[in-house]
C-alpha cells in the first residue's frame, strides 16, 4: 500500500504540474480525433477489458466499482479514489492503474491476459480532459433528426446514402471508384436480389439500353420478380434457424415447408417489415387471424427438439421457451439476450429477471418437451388443399343432415319404445375377463423379422443352398402369469389373486403390477363402444392417477388410445386421446368413487367424437360430470412410436403404458370382473351390470334402450359412421405444421436459479428490456404485446438491426459488422450517420423492404468498380469505408442455382415440399439414430433434382454436403451471418460434384446446338451463360486449347467419354457426338470453377 501510495502522488504531482503522459501515451494522444465520443471511443475498450471484473453482473464485479452506469463509475470509492474525475487525469485513479507496471496494482491485472494500448490509455486520458461526456450505448439511443452531409465536388451520387459515405471517404481522404462497367452491374444485381444470374437476353437488353434509367428499370424488374421473393426467403431462413429435421439427439422429420412457402408469398406481396414481423412472432392473436397468420409463427417452433427416453419432458419444454427467447433477442434485436438466462449479463445492461420476462411471452404454449422422433409436435395447424377443404365441409354437412334425421325418427318413434324393458337387458360383451385363476408359464418371445432388403434377397435366391446345417438360434423365453388360461390375458409375476367382487380378482400392490389383455379393445373414435369393470382403491389420498384399463401409448406414441381411470382425487376420469397435451377428449365424474369397497366404474360411448357422447356410470348409475377437454378431430388408435403408423397395442390393467417418465397411471387395489362391448349400452343395460335399482317404468329409460336396440336404424347408423369413417380418413391424412397457440390460463414464469428448470425464484410478467425501452403496462402480455413492443415508435434497436442486415445482404458485410451483437461487445458501426438515415428512413416509409434496397442498389456507392488498387487496399484492407464495391464468393445456394440456370436444367417452380437433389451414398446412415423417415436418404427424381436451392431438404445432423462446403449452416441456431471461407474442397466440388458436372454436360448440349460450326462461338456462349461476361481472345484460347487437348485424349480412349457423359439422369443426346460433348464439357466446368463464375465483382 505504502508503494502505491507513492505511485499515486508520484504520478499526481506530474500531471498536476501540466507535465506531459508517458511519451508512447503522448504521441498517441496528439494523432486523436479532434472529439472523443464515449460510445465509439471509450465504451468498447471498457467493456473488452472490464466489464468483466467491473461490469453489470454483481455475481463476477469486484472493489465495488462499477463500470456501465454512469453514477457508479464517477462516485467516491472505498479508497477515498475516484475512477474518473472530470476534467481532471491527475485525480482519475483509473489513468494510474492503466500506466502502473506494478502487477498488484495494474489494470488489466496480469492473470486476465489482457492489455491496453497506448492509444486506448490516451483516448481514456483526453475523454476525460474533454469533460468525460457519458452517453447510453449508441444502439439503445433515439435517431436524432438526420442531417445530410455537405459536399463540393464532383463524385458521382444518386442519392442519400452516397452522401454519407462520400462524407467519411473525404474525412480519410479517399475517393471513391469509378462506375463498374454494365455486364459486371447487371449480374451483381440480378445475383443479390433473386439469388439467380441475367440471361444472355436480359443482359444484351441492359448493354443495348442507352437511356439514362436503363438500371432503374432492371432494378425494378427484378424487385417485382418470384426469384426476388425466392432470395428473400433464403436469407431468412438462416436468421429463423429453419430446417425440415428436429435436429438434437434423433433428429426426426418434421413438415416445415408450408412456412417457406409463407415467407415467399410474404415479400411476393411485399409485407412490410413490421406486419412481416409481427405475424411470425404472434399471428394466431392478430385481429382476424386466419391459417395463413398463423402459420407465420411457426417461426417460433423451428427450434430444435428433443426425443430422447432418457430425458425429463419438463427440462426440455423449458429449453425451447428460453431458446425462443434467446433467439428473438438475436433476431430481432441484435442482442445477446441469451446470456443473461443464468445471471446478469456481463457485459449489457440486461438482467437476469428481464431475460425470464422475455421468456414469459413464449411460456404458454401448450406443447411437451418430448414427442415421437418423426413427428409434428403439439400444436399444430392442419393444412387442406382446396378440395380437401370442400370434402371436409360435404362430409360434415351430410352428417348433420344424418344426424337430424336419426334424431328426427326418434322422436317419431318415441311413443312405441315406451314399453317394458327385458329381464335380462345386457347383451354379450365382446370380451370378458373375470381373473378368477392365475398360473406361471414360460412365454416364447420372438421377434419382428427385418424387412428383407430386395437386392440381398435375389442374391440369396441366386446362391447354392448350403448343405451344412445351420445352427438353430437358441429361443428366448419370459416368465409370465396366464389368467383364466388365457394367453391373450398374461400378468407380470408381481401380481396375485384375491378375493374379488365376484370370485377372485386381480390384485395390485407394485408400481410395476399389470395385465396386458392383447387382441381387444382397439376402437376408432367413430366406433361405439362400451366399458364395466369392478374396482376397489387403497387409494384415498391426492396422488398421481390410477389408470383402470386403456390402451394408451406413453409419451413417444403421443399417449394415443382410450383409457378408464381415477384422476388424482378418484374420480372417474375417461379419455379418447389422439394426442396429448391438445387434442383429445377427457370427461371426469364430479363425485369420487369410495375407497377400500367394491364400486361399479363403466362408461358407454356414442361414436360421435365429442365428449357429450360419453356417460359414466358408478355403480350402475350415470354420473354428473365435467368436461376437461372436447378438442378431438382425429384417430385414437395407438401408433409406433418409430414408424408413427398404427400399431396392435395390447390393452393394460392397473397402470398406463408410460413406463419410463410422468404419471404410470398405477392402481393399487383389486379390479374384477372387465367386460367390454362394442356397442353403446343404454342406462337400463349399465344400471343391471352396476346392480342398480333403476326404475324400469320410466320413460326416458325405456325410450334410450329401444333407441339403441332398434334394428330398423341400423341401415342409417352405419351410414352415420360411414360418413364420420371418411371424414376422418380425410383429417387424419392431412399435413401439419407446428405454429404457436396459447393456453387460455397463462402458465406462471419464474427467474431460474442459474438457469436450471426446477429452481424456481421469483415469479415474473412478461416484460422487455428496459434499456431498449420500458414495456408500456397499455400493452398486452402477450406475444402480440411483445410485437407491438418490438415496433414501439420509440424503440429504435429494431429498425437498426434489420436494415443493417439487409445493408450486409446487398454489401456482404453490415454498417454494424456484428450483425448478431449490437451490444456493448458488438463492432460499433463504421457509418453511424449513414446507419440511423436508413433506419429512420425504413420507418418513415412504412417498413418498405423493397424501398430499403432499392435505395441500396441504386446508389453509386453500390454501383462502383469493385477493382481494388494497392494503396487503396492499405489505406482500407478491409473495404469498411466503401471506396469499392465489395467482392467475394457468392452462397452455396447462388453458386449451385448459377449452375442449374445457366444449363438450362434449372426447374423454377414456386414453393411446396423441399427436394432431395444428388448427395454422396450413405451419408444419413452415419447418422440414423432413431428416426425411421430420415433412415436412408434417397435422391428424387426428374424436378426435384433441378429445383432451387432454397428447397434442398435441410437435416441438421447431416446437412448437405454441398451446403455445408459453401458455409451453409445446420440452422441449429439462428445465424445473421455465414462465413466465408475459401478452402481446396470447394474447388474440389466443383468438379467433382454430380450436380456441377451433369449441369457442365448439359450446357455443352445446348451450345453445340446452337453453334453446331464454331467451337469459338460455343466455348463464347457457354462462358456468358456460366459468369455473365463476355471472354477475352485470350480466355478463349486457353479453354479452345483445353478442349483440344481433351479431345484428342478421349479420341485416343473412347471409353472416358462414357464414364462424363453418364454422370446425371439428365440423358446425354445421343444425336450430339460423344468425344466432342465430353471434351466440351470439361471445358465448362471449368468455367464454373472461374472465379468470375462464382465470385461477385
Amino acid at each position: 500500500m505504502r508503494h502505491f501510495g507513492i505511485l499515486i502522488c508520484t504520478l499526481f504531482l506530474v500531471f498536476s504540474c501540466g507535465k506531459s503522459l508517458p511519451e508512447e501515451v503522448e504521441l498517441a494522444y496528439e494523432s486523436l480525433p479532434e472529439y472523443i465520443d464515449y460510445n465509439f471511443h471509450i465504451k468498447p475498450i471498457l467493456s473488452d477489458r472490464c466489464y468483466t471484473c467491473h461490469g453489470p453482473d454483481p455475481g463476477t464485479r469486484k472493489a465495488g466499482l462499477r463500470l456501465d452506469i454512469e453514477s457508479e463509475a464517477f462516485k467516491k470509492l472505498q479508497s477515498g479514489n475516484h475512477a474518473f474525475v472530470k476534467g481532471s487525469i491527475g485525480k482519475s485513479e483509473s489513468i494510474y492503474r492503466l500506466l502502473s507496471k506494478d502487477p498488484e496494482l495494474m489494470m488489466p491485472p496480469p492473470d486476465s491476459e489482457l492489455s491496453v494500448s497506448a492509444e486506448e490509455i490516451a483516448m481514456i486520458a483526453k475523454w476525460i480532459d474533454q469533460g468525460s461526456d457519458w452517453k447510453e450505448h449508441w444502439s439503445f439511443l433515439a435517431f436524432e433528426t438526420p442531417k445530410i452531409p455537405v459536399i463540393n465536388n464532383d463524385w458521382a451520387r444518386t442519392n442519400n446514402i452516397d452522401f454519407y459515405v462520400q462524407d467519411k471517404l473525404l474525412q480519410l481522404g479517399i475517393a471513391p471508384s469509378v462506375e463498374t462497367d454494365k455486364e459486371h452491374l447487371i449480374k451483381r444485381v440480378t445475383l443479390d436480389l433473386t439469388g439467380l444470374p441475367p440471361s444472355i437476353e436480359e443482359i444484351d437488353d441492359f448493354l443495348n439500353d442507352s437511356s439514362e434509367n436503363a438500371y432503374e428499370k432492371v432494378v425494378d424488374r427484378l424487385l417485382q420478380s418470384d426469384a426476388y421473393a425466392e432470395r428473400m426467403t433464403q436469407e431468412w431462413m438462416d436468421v429463423a434457424r429453419y430446417s425440415d429435421s428436429h435436429g438434437i439427439s434423433f433428429d426426426g422429420l418434421r413438415t416445415s415447408w408450408p412456412y417457406r412457402d409463407w415467407l415467399i408469398q410474404a415479400f411476393q406481396n411485399n409485407m412490410p417489415y413490421k406486419d412481416f414481423i409481427t405475424h411470425q412472432v404472434a399471428g394466431d392473436l392478430i385481429p382476424n387471424a386466419n391459417d395463413q397468420s398463423t402459420i407465420a409463427t411457426s417461426f417460433l417452433r423451428m427450434n430444435p427438439l428433443e426425443a430422447s427416453g432418457g430425458s425429463i419432458p419438463e427440462e426440455f419444454r423449458v429449453e425451447y421457451v428460453n431458446e425462443r427467447a434467446g433467439f428473438a433477442g438475436t433476431a430481432l434485436l441484435g442482442l445477446t439476450v441469451e446470456c443473461a438466462k443464468c445471471h446478469d449479463h456481463k457485459y449489457d445492461p440486461i438482467s437476469q429477471k428481464e431475460f425470464y420476462q422475455m421468456a414469459a411471452f413464449f411460456n404458454n404454449t401448450e406443447e411437451f418437451g418430448l414427442a415421437p422422433v418423426d413427428s409434428d409436435r403439439p400444436p399444430t395447424l392442419m393444412l387442406f388443399t382446396d378440395e380437401e377443404k370442400s370434402q371436409i365441409n360435404t362430409y360434415i354437412s351430410n352428417l348433420e343432415t344424418e344426424e337430424q334425421a336419426l334424431n328426427k325418427q326418434r322422436k317419431d318413434l318415441a311413443s312405441t319404445y315406451k314399453k317394458p324393458l327385458p329381464t335380462k337387458p345386457v347383451a354379450k360383451p365382446s370380451a370378458h375377463y373375470v381373473f378368477n385363476s392365475i398360473k406361471y408359464y414360460k412365454k416364447e418371445i420372438k421377434p419382428r423379422k427385418p424387412k428383407e432388403d430386395k437386392k440381398k434377397k435375389t442374391k440369396a435366391k441366386e446362391k447354392k443352398k448350403d448343405t451344412v446345417a445351420k445352427k438353430k438360434k437358441k429361443k428366448i423365453f419370459v416368465d409370465m402369469q396366464m389368467l383364466d388360461e388365457n394367453k391373450n390375458a398374461e400378468a407380470n409375476l408381481k401380481v396375485t389373486l384375491t378375493d374379488g367382487k365376484y370370485g377372485k380378482a386381480a390384485y395390485f400392490n407394485e408400481e410395476y403390477d399389470i395385465v396386458t389383455l392383447r387382441k381387444m379393445g382397439e376402437f376408432e373414435h367413430h366406433d361405439p363402444f362400451s366399458i364395466s369393470t369392478w374396482v376397489s382403491t387403497e387409494k384415498d389420498s391426492i396422488n398421481l392417477s390410477q389408470v383402470i384399463i386403456g390402451n394408451s401409448g406413453d409419451v413417444f406414441q403421443y399417449h394415443r388410445g382410450w383409457d378408464l381411470a381415477l384422476d388424482s382425487l378418484n374420480h372417474v376420469r375417461v379419455r379418447f386421446i389422439h394426442r396429448l397435451p391438445d387434442e383429445l377428449i377427457s370427461v371426469t365424474s364430479l363425485e369420487p368413487v369410495k375407497f377400500d369397497t367394491w364400486q361399479h366404474v363403466g362408461f358407454t360411448y356414442d361414436g360421435s367424437k365429442k365428449a357429450k357422447g360419453i356417460s359414466l356410470f358408478v355403480n350402475g348409475e350415470k354420473m354428473a360430470t365435467k368436461i376437461d377437454f372436447d378438442q378431438l378431430k382425429r384417430s385414437i388408435v395407438p401408433i409406433s412410436p418409430y414408424t408413427m403408423k398404427p400399431d396392435t397395442i395390447p390393452m393394460v390393467v392397473g397402470r398406463s403404458n408410460s413406463f419410463y417418465m410422468g404419471d404410470l397411471g398405477s392402481f393399487k387395489g383389486k379390479i374384477d370382473d372387465i367386460k367390454i362391448y362394442d356397442q353403446q349400452l343404454s342406462q337400463w343395460e349399465m344400471a343391471n351390470l352396476g346392480e342398480a335399482n333403476l326404475d324400469s317404468d320410466k320413460a326416458e329409460i325405456q325410450e334410450e334402450h329401444w333407441f339403441l336396440h332398434d334394428k330398423n336404424l341400423l341401415a342409417k347408423r352405419k351410414k352415420i359412421k360411414t360418413t364420420r369413417k371418411e371424414l376422418g380418413a380425410i383429417l387424419d391424412s392431412a399435413n401439419q405444421i407446428m405454429v404457436m397457440k396459447d393456453m387460455k390460463v397463462p402458465r406462471k414464469t419464474y427467474v431460474l436459479n442459474k438457469g436450471l428448470y426446477d429452481q424456481h425464484l421469483e415469479v415474473v410478467e412478461p416484460g422487455g428490456i428496459n434499456k431498449v425501452l420500458p414495456y408500456s403496462d397499455d400493452l398486452p402480455k402477450n406475444r402480440l404485446g411483445f410485437a407491438q413492443w418490438l415496433f414501439d415508435s420509440e424503440n429504435t434497436l429494431v429498425p437498426r438491426v434489420a436494415i443493417n442486415r439487409y445493408w450486409q445482404m446487398i454489401f456482404g458485410k453490415g454498417l454494424v459488422k456484428t450483425a448478431e451483437n449490437f451490444g456493448s461487445q458488438g463492432e460499433k458501426p463504421s457509418h453511424p450517420e449513414l446507419l440511423d438515415w436508413l433506419a429512420s428512413d425504413f420507418v418513415a416509409h412504412g417498413w418498405d423492404i423493397k424501398h430499403a434496397i432499392k435505395q441500396m442498389v441504386m446508389s453509386n456507392t453500390y454501383r462502383q468498380s469493385s477493382f481494388c488498387p494497392e494503396e487503396l487496399r492499405e489505406l482500407d484492407p478491409e473495404n469498411k469505408y466503401l471506396a469499392r464495391s465489395p467482392s467475394y464468393r457468392w452462397s452455396a445456394e447462388m453458386i449451385r442455382d448459377n449452375a442449374l440456370k445457366a444449363s438450362g436444367l434449372l426447374v423454377q417452380d414456386i414453393g411446396g415440399p423441399s427436394v432431395k437433389p444428388y448427395q454422396p451414398e450413405g451419408l444419413w446412415k452415419e447418422v440414423l439414430m432413431a428416426s425411421k423417415e430420415l433412415a436412408k436418404y434417397e435422391n428424387d427424381t426428374g424436378k426435384g433434382l433441378y429445383r432451387r436451392s432454397l428447397y434442398t431438404f435441410s437435416r441438421r445432423f447431416a446437412p448437405n454436403p454441398f451446403m455445408i462446403n459453401f458455409d451453409a449452416t445446420p440452422r441449429e441456431i439462428c445465424t445473421i451471418r455465414r462465413n466465408v471461407t475459401s478452402t481446396p474442397l470447394q474447388a474440389l466440388t466443383l468438379l467433382n460434384d454430380p450436380q456441377f458436372f451433369e449441369a457442365s454436360r448439359v450446357l455443352s448440349e445446348q451450345v453445340q446446338k446452337e453453334h453446331p460450326d464454331s467451337i469459338d462461338q460455343q466455348i463464347q456462349l457457354a462462358f456468358r451463360k456460366s459468369t455473365g461476361l463476355t471472354p477475352s481472345e485470350k480466355q478463349i484460347d486457353i479453354l479452345k486449347d483445353q478442349y483440344n487437348k481433351s479431345l484428342e485424349k478421349f479420341l485416343e480412349t473412347p471409353k472416358l467419354s462414357d464414364s462424363i457423359l453418364s454422370v446425371g439422369e439428365r440423358p446425354f443426346d445421343k444425336l450430339l457426338a460423344k468425344n466432342e460433348t465430353a471434351a466440351l464439357t470439361l471445358v465448362v466446368s471449368t468455367i464454373f470453377n472461374f472465379d468470375e463464375t462464382y465470385t461477385k465483382r
